[in-house]
């Protein structure tokens, strides 16, 4: 059984604020690119085409602050850094995948 949740119009603006936080280009994509586990800048900017590193860093620091990715450094020569979903991030892949089905049969096109 799934679990229902009661909604009211006051909890329009926590929605709207977490939808416009995951609205910015490349945001959902990052976070659907780290659902596949923990991966270093280059190996997603590679799998991200058209991602610059410019973009990718504001967006990662955003995800970072919502507490929705973690960086862990390691300190070694280079450095060497690696992203991974936060439990709370993973959750979030999980309503970006409601999203999708929503969107589907909705047909939410540009």
């Amino acid at each position: 059984m799934s679990k229902h949740v009661t909604l009211r119009p006051v909890d329009a603006v926590p929605i709207e604020n977490a939808l416009k936080a995951l609205s910015p280009t490349w945001t959902s994509a990052i976070l659907l690119e780290l659902a596949s586990g923990e991966k270093r800048t280059k190996r997603i900017l590679q799998d991200l085409p058209g991602l610059s590193a410019k973009t990718f860093t504001e967006r990662v620091r955003l995800l970072e602050r919502l507490g929705l990715v973690r960086r862990k450094i390691f300190r070694e020569k280079p450095p060497r850094v690696e992203y991974s979903l936060t439990k709370e991030g993973q959750n979030t892949v999980g309503l970006l995948g409601s999203v999708k089905k929503a969107a589907s049969k909705l047909n939410f096109e540009p």
